[in-house]
């Protein structure tokens, strides 16, 4: 689902292109009267060409952190709303699997659960999955962050690029992800995602990482069955 504010930013950063686009090749009209070699003529619709581009680059980067900033200060009072029940929403001890086929009902909390907090992915749900208030919530989405070593760099296994042995790791990131339904209450769907793999060789001794598997988690929930 494609949120109104995101259309509305891709057509500002349209006109914004658009107006530079005019702008400039009147400008280049009005120079190249003035400009009576073919040199000098391309020169100047290289010129303009090149700021044209230029413009409306910056406008769009500007325009998405502009979009960005307003939905975070948009969802910042459901966000607060939801925070009070964060210690309710954790506690899944005496919980029972269900035996039914996986399902979310109703709309979604994603909750840190180490951390005890709204999970960041939580603002990439769309408005129809994501819960706005605690009466909306009918299910709770645990995460917990992992990190599995797949390399020692600095084993004669895993010798970097050049032939000598750095003493970072490499690690995979994983995500473990457990769904409940809070009207029964029970467990009804855990799943474990991972990243890519880390580089398979460094010249550091920083620690390598896989990518963040978190967009693949918000990609499977928007997709995973539902309930009213």
């Amino acid at each position: 689902m494609i949120h109104s504010s995101g259309i509305v930013g891709v057509l500002m950063a349209g006109v914004g292109v658009l107006i530079a686009g005019v702008a400039f090749i009147v400008l280049y009209r009005t120079s190249r009267k003035k400009l009576h070699t073919a040199a000098a003529q391309e020169a100047s619709l290289s010129f303009v060409i090149s700021m044209a581009f230029s413009t409306g680059l910056i406008g769009f980067i500007i325009l998405i952190f502009l979009i960005a900033a307003y939905n975070a200060v948009r969802i910042a009072p459901e966000l607060k709303s939801l925070k009070p029940y964060l210690d309710e929403y954790i506690v899944i001890s005496g919980y029972e699997e269900s035996k039914l086929a996986p399902y979310i009902r109703g709309k979604i909390i994603i909750v840190d659960k180490d951390r005890t907090d709204i999970d960041r992915a939580h603002k990439w749900l769309p408005n129809d999955l994501r819960a706005a208030s605690a009466d909306e919530v009918k299910t709770v989405v645990l995460l917990e962050r992992e990190r599995e070593q797949l390399y020692a760099y600095g084993t004669r296994d895993v010798l970097n690029h050049y032939g000598w042995m750095p003493t970072a790791k490499g690690y995979i990131r994983t995500c473990k992800l457990t769904i409940i339904d809070k009207t029964i209450p029970a467990i009804v769907y855990v799943q474990t995602f991972k990243g890519s793999k880390p580089p398979d060789w460094t010249t550091r001794s920083k620690d390598k990482y896989g990518s963040d598997p978190t967009k693949d988690v918000v990609k499977f929930l928007k997709e995973f069955p539902r309930k009213p």
